[in-house]
C-alpha cells in the first residue's frame, strides 16, 4: 500500500526513538531515510569519516545525498568532503550543494 506524499510531512517509519540522540546521530554511520518519492542518505560524525551505500559514498563530517526516484540527484555538503550519488560528485573544503 502506498500513502500519498506532502511536501511538508515528516515520514521517520519504524524508528527506535531511544537510539535518536546526538551521539548516536553523529556517530559517523550512514543514516538511510527511505520516502515515498525519494530516498536520503546522511552522515554526521564528530570525525571524518568514509561511508557508502549502493550508489552513495560520502566523506566528511556532514553531508546528505537525497536521489529521488524520477532519477534526479542532489548532493549537499556542510562543511569539507565528498559526495558522490551515480554519475555525480561534488566536493568542497566549504559548504555547497550540487544538483542533478
Amino acid at each position: 500500500m502506498r500513502y500519498p506524499y506532502h511536501p511538508n510531512a515528516h515520514f521517520f517509519g519504524l524508528v527506535n526513538t531511544a537510539d535518536l540522540t546526538r551521539d548516536t546521530l553523529a556517530s559517523g554511520q550512514l543514516v538511510k531515510l527511505t520516502l515515498p518519492e525519494q530516498t536520503h542518505w546522511i552522515l554526521l560524525s564528530k570525525e571524518p569519516a568514509t561511508v557508502s551505500d549502493g550508489p552513495v559514498k560520502l566523506v566528511g563530517t556532514a553531508a546528505l545525498a537525497k536521489h529521488w526516484h524520477d532519477g534526479k540527484v542532489e548532493l549537499t555538503l556542510l562543511a569539507e568532503g565528498r559526495a558522490e550519488c551515480g554519475p555525480l560528485t561534488l566536493e568542497s573544503k566549504t559548504p555547497a550543494t550540487k544538483k542533478q
